[in-house]
């Protein structure tokens, strides 16, 4: 009721003073403040706001507030992210400005325990006594020193990351299409680079309880992880996985270092390698045939001529 003229107002879904709101919910009285009018009036599709797809796809409103849907993408797809992440994993490790920075850090600290030992060595100085502590720090700084690759070219990364397949070497890249018989059963010592080995190990272990999933994210702690073996082995009770190589020896920093690369850890690192040897040897008690790490032929090649090529120059140098 209206104090300053005794008119009497009714709510209702006839209420004579609603208004729409300005969401189009529905109507409101203006004066009492309810709601009023029934079921909200909203009689269109919801279209996004996006300008290029605007009044053109109307939203599901079904899905709004769910949980998000992800495209899962094509087998090109799939192998052309792990391919790069294992390339430019590749690159991190033997040509970025981080690795050269690590490298120079590790050079200035032994410099210093290098002078902090011939300074506290006693007078007159023993010069056999100080070669022997020396050799001992280097010892102890151990893979600290290696340095990055002065000669590291693209062919040389396509080489260890993907070599095309040569006769007689195991069919890796088809091998996630196989089925579970011929993965298991089928006896290879040699498979195809880094690329073609992580397929190979994934399709092995695909249907084991805990399989090794192709995603890129592994395949970027695979390439790190194999740097590392290739540089120190990864044996197991019968044999190597992986056999270290020279190339790899000479010039991968320790696994501690690799926490100072961008987008990965030692820790990551130490769980993919759990992984992956579960993945390698299934619920058996020697490696899979298929899970053997050789390099190919050519790329055995191009590691040792450039090997040779990076000796030849710090020689000259000298």
């Amino acid at each position: 009721m209206c104090e300053k003229y005794g008119k009497i107002h009714l709510c209702g879904d006839d209420c004579t003073e609603r208004e729409l709101t300005p969401g189009r919910e529905g109507y409101v009285c203006r004066l009492t403040q309810r709601c009023v009018g029934g079921a909200p009036i909203v009689r269109e599709a919801a279209y996004s706001r996006d300008p290029k797809r605007a009044r053109t796809l109307p939203l599901r409103m079904d899905r709004v507030g769910g949980p998000r849907r992800i495209r899962k993408p094509s087998e090109g797809e799939l192998r052309a992210k792990i391919h790069g992440k294992i390339a430019d994993r590749v690159v991190s490790v033997f040509a970025s400005t981080e690795r050269r920075a690590i490298y120079e850090t590790e050079l200035e600290r032994f410099h210093a325990e290098v002078d902090r030992t011939v300074r506290s060595e006693p007078k007159p100085i023993n010069l056999v006594a100080m070669d022997e502590d020396i050799r001992a720090l280097i010892q102890t700084f151990g893979a600290a020193l290696n340095p990055p690759p002065v000669e590291f070219g693209s062919a040389l990364r396509d080489a260890i990351v993907s070599h095309p397949r040569e006769e007689g070497t195991h069919p890796c890249v088809r091998a996630c299409g196989w089925t579970r018989e011929r993965v298991l059963t089928t006896p290879c010592t040699q498979v195809t680079d880094f690329v073609g080995y992580f397929h190979a190990v994934c399709a092995a272990s695909k249907y084991d309880e805990d399989p090794l999933d192709r995603t890129a994210s592994n395949a970027d702690y695979f390439a790190a992880c194999m740097c590392t073996w290739l540089a120190r082995g990864y044996p197991t009770a019968d044999s190597a996985i992986v056999a270290p190589h020279a190339f790899f020896v000479h010039h991968v920093p320790p696994n501690i270092q690799f926490n100072n690369l961008p987008g990965i850890t030692c820790g990551s690192m130490s769980t993919f390698a759990r992984k992956f040897k579960r993945a390698c040897y299934g619920t058996g008690d020697l490696p899979r045939p298929t899970t053997r790490f050789e390099f190919s032929a050519s790329t055995t090649a191009e590691l040792d001529r450039t090997l040779a090529l990076i000796e030849r120059r710090l020689m000259i140098e000298e």
